[in-house]
């Protein structure tokens, strides 16, 4: 043929005398990412009760992520209530995909905190997030300090023990104890009070003046909202007590005993007597 070109190969097709003619390949793909991350878990759980005012907070994010998105901007702790902005210290692990934020100062007691995490926060493609991530949870409610809780058992009849009880907690994470101030009478802020003869029979000998019996040593757990703890008495008696927090001043409780059947009991924080 007259005017015949020459046929060559080239990187993106075929060369026909300086021509380029693209030849598409079966199954070609854009390879961009278009895929937006996600977070997959959060530490505290969402609706999360009970948390430790030191708790230092995570973000497990789906895939890896621009560390330099992730920071306070783009992932925050707030009081829910006010909306106040909880101060600290962000990081990022790119290997786990995890932001870890460590508040500059404990948490409040008993108070509610949002965690967010905004679309400000971009995978390596620079994919941000669909939407705010949000997230609640509630600090552990505090039972020490002063003023003590106190309060008598429900009886049925004037026959089984009614016994008052005044009680101070130490509190450590989810533990609690007697704190090393408690007070015997006048201020009788660990004590067992009988209320009838049978009270006074199950208690067993008062130490505290005559009128009341020493409480020596509690020891127990506040995963919050449950409690349950034992008291021992300057006696060697023993109650058991287990229930749940209903707020950081009032219990409600089931007191038991190797002299005492199961009675419920709610013990109040009032003020000092």
């Amino acid at each position: 043929m007259r005017g015949d070109k020459k046929l060559t190969a080239g990187k993106t097709g075929w060369i026909i005398a300086g021509a380029i003619l693209h030849v598409a390949c079966s199954g070609s793909t854009d390879a961009r990412d278009t895929t937006p991350p996600s977070v997959t878990s959060t530490s505290p759980a969402n609706s999360a009760s009970g948390v430790l005012i030191n708790s230092v907070l995570t973000v497990t994010f789906s895939e890896a992520m621009i560390p330099s998105t992730i920071n306070p901007g783009s992932v925050t702790l707030k009081v829910t209530a006010s909306g106040v902005a909880v101060s600290g210290n962000m990081t990022y692990d790119a290997t786990s995909h995890l932001a870890t934020f460590t508040p500059s100062a404990p948490l409040d007691y008993d108070t509610g905190y949002t965690l967010t995490v905004t679309p400000a926060a971009l995978d390596l493609a620079g994919n941000p997030l669909t939407a705010h991530y949000s997230a609640t949870f509630r600090s552990i409610q505090r039972v020490f300090g002063k003023p003590y809780f106190q309060g008598t058992n429900d009886i049925a009849d004037s026959n089984q023990p009614q016994i008052h009880v005044h009680l101070r907690f130490s509190q450590s994470d989810h533990a609690i104890g007697r704190p090393v101030d408690c007070e015997r009478l006048p201020e009788a802020n660990c004590d067992l009070l009988p209320r009838n003869a049978a009270g006074g029979a199950a208690i067993g000998t008062l130490d505290d003046q005559g009128v009341a019996a020493t409480v020596t040593q509690i020891s127990g757990t506040f995963p919050d909202p449950a409690i349950s703890f034992t008291i021992t008495l300057a006696n060697g008696r023993t109650f058991n007590f287990s229930g749940t927090v209903t707020g950081s001043d009032a219990m409600a409780l089931t007191m038991s005993g190797a002299t005492l059947a199961p009675t419920s009991i709610v013990l109040s924080r009032g003020a000092e007597q």
